[in-house]
């Protein structure tokens, strides 16, 4: 399924709240991501780098940087629906 981010809200303890196109609100705990990938750990390191959270043009995905960046696909297929 092909889907777009309308909005994203970062929410404390790394929860990501994601609205698609398809109207769904869903989210996401980017905890696992931090914990794996090194490229995720500037989320906790630099203060307000969370915060900063950003759509893609397109709605296609989220970003932080050009370091740190997450799929609109796997983000609506990983998150959960509220």
């Amino acid at each position: 399924m092909f889907v777009k981010i309308s909005s994203v809200t970062t929410q404390p303890d790394y929860i990501l709240l994601i609205e698609f196109s398809t109207g769904e609100i869903k989210q996401f705990d980017i905890k696992p991501l931090i914990s794996k990938y090194p490229s995720f750990k500037p989320l906790t390191e630099v203060h307000g780098l969370y915060e900063q959270v950003k759509i893609d043009k397109g709605g296609c995905g989220i970003y932080w940087n050009d370091n740190i960046d997450l799929s609109a696909t796997g983000l609506y297929e990983q998150s959960l629906p509220l």
